[in-house]
Order: C-alpha cells, then sequence, then structure tokens
C-alpha cells in the first residue's frame, strides 16, 4: 500500500516495523479520531488502530503477531508536541505586519459575508504551493496583501468551527494526501492596541502554517487536480506544457 495515501501520523515507525518483520500493510479505512491499518503476516489479518495523537493499539484475535504488534507499540516514545510555526506574537488592529510576502509568509485580506467560504476557497492553493516548493511557511487571513495592515476577520462561535472544518476537509482532499502534522490552522486573537489585555470580541487573525514534508512525493494537487507552487509574490499555477515541465524537472532534482 503506497505511503501516500496514509494521514496516520505513526506511519514511518509502522512501516519501518512492519517491514522488518516481513509483513505487509494491506488494507486502509477511516476511523474515529484516526485510521486502521490491517497487517498481514502471511496468515493472519490484524487490524492495527493509529490515531491522531500518536496512539497505537493492535485489534483483532490473539496471535504471535498481534502480540509483537502490541510489544512494539507500547515501546513507542510519547509523540512530540506540536511545533510552533513562528514565535507567538500579539496582533494589533491597524498595525502592520512589518514582514514583506516573501517565500515563508503571504497575506490576504478576508472580504464578504462568508469568511468560511472566502478561506476555504484559497487555502488547499497555498498549502500545496508551500508543498511543492519544499518550504515552510504561513498564509495570514485578515491581513491586507498590499500595505500589509492587519484587519482581522469577525467569526462568531458557529463560524470559528466552520471556518476549520471546511478548511481541514479542503486540505484533506489533497493528493497525495498529507498528515495532520504537515499543517496547523491557528484562530489569534485580534487586539484594540498593544496596551489593551483583552482582545476584541469574536476578532481574529487565521494563520495556516505548512511545514516541509518528510520524504516528501515529487508533486501535489489540490483536491480539483490544479498544482500551485510557492514564489516570493504568491503562487504560481502549472498546466499544460508548463505543468509537463514542472513534473520533469521535480523528478530529476528528486533523482539527482
Amino acid at each position: 500500500m503506497s505511503k501516500m495515501q496514509s494521514q496516520n501520523p505513526r506511519w514511518d515507525e509502522l512501516n519501518e516495523f512492519v517491514t522488518s518483520k516481513g509483513w505487509q500493510i494491506v488494507d486502509r479505512r477511516a476511523i474515529q479520531d484516526g485510521e486502521q491499518d490491517v497487517i498481514f503476516d502471511g496468515l493472519n489479518r490484524i487490524p492495527v488502530n493509529c490515531f491522531w495523537t500518536g496512539k497505537v493499539t493492535p485489534q483483532g484475535k490473539p496471535c504471535e503477531t498481534q502480540q509483537a504488534l502490541k510489544d512494539w507499540a507500547d515501546k513507542l516514545p510519547p509523540p512530540k508536541p506540536p511545533k510552533a510555526a513562528l514565535p507567538a506574537r500579539k496582533f494589533v488592529r491597524n498595525a502592520n505586519m512589518g514582514d514583506e510576502e516573501r517565500l515563508a509568509c503571504e497575506f490576504k485580506e478576508v472580504k464578504g459575508t462568508d469568511p468560511a467560504r472566502a478561506v476555504e476557497s484559497e487555502v488547499d492553493e497555498y498549502v500545496v504551493a508551500y508543498l511543492n516548493a519544499d518550504a515552510t511557511g504561513s498564509i495570514y487571513f485578515g491581513v491586507r496583501d498590499d500595505d500589509h495592515v492587519i484587519v482581522g476577520v469577525r467569526l462568531d462561535t458557529t463560524q470559528r468551527d466552520e471556518l476549520k472544518r471546511r478548511a481541514i476537509s479542503k486540505i484533506g482532499v489533497i493528493e497525495p494526501a498529507i498528515t495532520p502534522d504537515d499543517y496547523e490552522i491557528q484562530l489569534h486573537p485580534l487586539y484594540e492596541n498593544e496596551s489593551i489585555a483583552e482582545p476584541i470580541p469574536d476578532w481574529f487573525v487565521i494563520q495556516c502554517t505548512v511545514r516541509r514534508v518528510r520524504n516528501r512525493e515529487i508533486a501535489y494537487y489540490t483536491g480539483s487536480k490544479h498544482l500551485y507552487v510557492k514564489t516570493e509574490s504568491g503562487r504560481q499555477k502549472y498546466q499544460g506544457v508548463g505543468l509537463t515541465k514542472y513534473i520533469i524537472n521535480a523528478y530529476l532534482k528528486r533523482k539527482k
């Protein structure tokens, strides 16, 4: 089974252990808060529940292979805590971000009455762009891209939940699939000025951070089958002859 299809945060460790034993991962399905991989040892099929928290629990009827998987799972180190993508900062209305848009930083103002849809319409394109650029970076929604002034995004409780749900769903259909460890969506409270301790109710700056992927694939596509690459000034869409040349160059670069 191809590695690119898995969103299991323990995939590398599980795959290494299974391969070392001469077994195979032959099936996979989604479960609540994780996925279930099925291990085949030539005789038995052992389901293994792998949760996004990093917890691994072998299932099925007791057998020698299941016990070996349990022993392996018991020895796994605790999952690493989420990495902070960028230093924490206070987001103040009408302040300037100070960062020039570059490869690691992108600003987008959110307009209209449906902020969740506005973010959803572009978030996967930027995630794919960073993945294809083999770079770590953040997109800040709620910051004007022309002068980098923080304007924020108004989101009530329902809209906050809807925005995260839509964004995660859109990122979830990127091909090849990435894991929850490869990106992070944060809602930063917005403040009226530096001296005020309490944030403005229901106003936020949305930060979507994409991290470089270990053992990355040659190319990543949005759910609508489009390929983007992050540039210093934004994102570039490849199609037609340009797409063919990009794939060839990416393949040759990886083979070096």
